[in-house]
């Protein structure tokens, strides 16, 4: 969980402090005044705690973030998500599950983060970011253009969801929440998403319609 964080000089963003509340937090605001830019920056700090050390990737964290930062920004060069004016530098320091986190670039910065704090230990979850668009039928086209072509084009928010989806079910507890919240959005869009080999359908009965011809 974010308990607090302070972000500075990220595009149009001069300062942003905020301690999230417990339950659902809304960023609103006018078009064009940093918005996505803000959740993408909490975004890839999240995602490069979890990423951290996890399993065999022998990444430092500074290395994670350098390839999370270009991968959700989708930047030939990151310093070009600083804010501009002379001698400012994006500046990211955030408490996360009791960990501090804190990383910061300047306008120069090609690929890397200059200073680093790094976190004790790697976050055991797997964040999801919704992006606006539908992705359920452009999965392998996100997934051609950032495993085998390695283009821009599709970021990390896109490329983690598609992972995530494709993760196979683990045993244990069903938990109450996450089967009540299915149930809830079977009834409120009239049936179910299902994947059958690589294709996902939208099952409505006995009917199973492809994706591609799902509203």
């Amino acid at each position: 969980m974010i308990e607090k964080f302070d972000l500075e000089n990220c595009g149009p963003l001069r300062r942003v402090q905020w301690q999230p509340g417990p339950g659902f937090n809304l960023v609103i605001g006018e078009n064009d005044t940093g918005k996505t830019l803000l959740l993408k920056a909490l975004y890839v700090a999240v995602r490069s705690i979890e990423e951290y050390k996890r399993g065999q990737d022998i990444r430092t964290f500074r290395q994670t973030l350098d390839n999370k930062l270009t991968w959700t920004f989708q930047l030939r060069k990151v310093g070009d998500l600083v804010r501009k004016g002379e001698g400012n530098r994006f500046r990211f320091e955030a408490v996360i599950d009791s960990q501090k986190v804190f990383f910061t670039f300047g306008q120069s910065a090609e690929k890397g983060v200059g200073e680093t704090v790094d976190p004790d230990k790697p976050r055991a979850s797997n964040s999801v970011y919704f992006p606006a668009k539908e992705i359920l039928s452009l999965e392998s086209i996100i997934r051609q253009s950032r495993e085998i072509d390695l283009q821009f084009g599709f970021d990390d928010t896109y490329y983690d969801l598609v992972q995530a989806l494709n993760k196979p079910p683990q045993m244990g507890k069903n938990w109450k929440a996450f089967a009540d919240a299915r149930k809830d959005l079977a009834a409120m869009i009239g049936g179910r998403i299902e994947q059958s080999g690589k294709q996902w359908y939208f099952v409505k009965g006995k009917s199973w319609h492809p994706i591609f011809v799902t509203a």
